[in-house]
């Protein structure tokens, strides 16, 4: 099973995922990484919330805009789908 890595951001006021980036498959390794993602999960099971230094080096490492003071950012993985299926998207509000 292939997994891909997400940054979710919630925002602050509201609460609402409101932002999901993908991480290109070449950088989840070092996102993880910078993450600090224990070696206990290498599939990514978990959510990792992310301090505001974790998610400038992520953002700068994966070419993705970031806003702290709006948003709060969290790591987390997804299992490729079944073939055959469509992915469940993840609700945004916007």
């Amino acid at each position: 099973m292939r997994v891909d890595g997400k940054i979710i951001g919630f925002d602050h006021k509201t609460e609402l995922a409101v932002i999901e980036e993908d991480i290109p498959a070449h950088l989840l390794m070092d996102v993880m990484r910078i993450a600090d993602v224990p070696d206990t999960d290498p599939e990514l099971l978990g959510c990792y919330p992310l301090t505001e230094r974790q998610i400038a080096d992520i953002a700068k490492a994966a070419r993705i805009s970031i806003d702290p003071e709006k948003f709060e950012y969290f790591l987390e993985g997804y299992a490729e789908q079944a073939p055959g299926r469509p992915p469940a998207p993840l609700p945004i509000h916007r």
